[in-house]
């Protein structure tokens, strides 16, 4: 019910849309970066553990730090601009990385990117809808949320099958692109 109310509000539908995509693509990249980083570089549980927990960490201070600083001198919307784009080009360089220190050096610009798109994608479905609706709006984004993040390891495990490795992490780029597009 959820999805089909994101797709009758017909002011909300473009921040929908685009948080779907880029929810979608940022999870193509967390369903198999782990599986990258067995495959390409013999990381053991441990080591993809301390990776996530790397990404974590920047995450974390992207939100506490990075996140306050720029939200005081730019809008939501030009903050989300920069960091899907950047966010979609990192994504799709992973499978590309000649080893673990170029993995850890990029994260980073995936990490702030993420951090900054998750939080101000958030504030702009809310500012989308009039206050009676915020409640209702924030569900139906979670529940896009929640579709996303079930069917791409689904589709990202078929398609790495047929098409290699490389391929869930260019339509995780592929999609935040389009998250990206609509925003811009």
């Amino acid at each position: 019910d959820n999805i089909r109310s994101a797709f009758r509000d017909k002011d909300a539908f473009p921040i929908y849309a685009a948080n779907f995509f880029y929810i979608s693509g940022f999870a193509f990249f967390t369903s198999f970066v782990g599986i990258l980083l067995v495959n390409r570089f013999s990381q053991s549980e441990a080591q993809i553990g301390s990776f996530f927990g790397f990404v974590g960490i920047w995450i974390v201070i992207t939100q506490v730090f990075i996140l306050r600083f720029l939200s005081s001198r730019y809008t939501e919307i030009a903050i989300v601009r920069i960091a899907l784009f950047l966010l979609a080009s990192t994504i799709v360089f992973y499978p590309f990385a000649p080893n673990m220190l170029w993995l850890f050096a990029t994260v980073p610009f995936t990490a702030i990117p993420n951090g900054l798109s998750m939080a101000n994608m958030t504030a702009l479905v809310s500012k989308s809808v009039s206050a009676e609706k915020q409640g209702a709006a924030l569900g139906i984004n979670g529940s896009l949320g929640a579709l996303s993040n079930g069917l791409v390891p689904l589709l990202a495990g078929f398609g790495s099958g047929f098409l290699g490795i490389t391929a869930p992490f260019f339509c995780g780029g592929l999609l935040v692109v389009l998250a990206w597009g609509m925003m811009v």
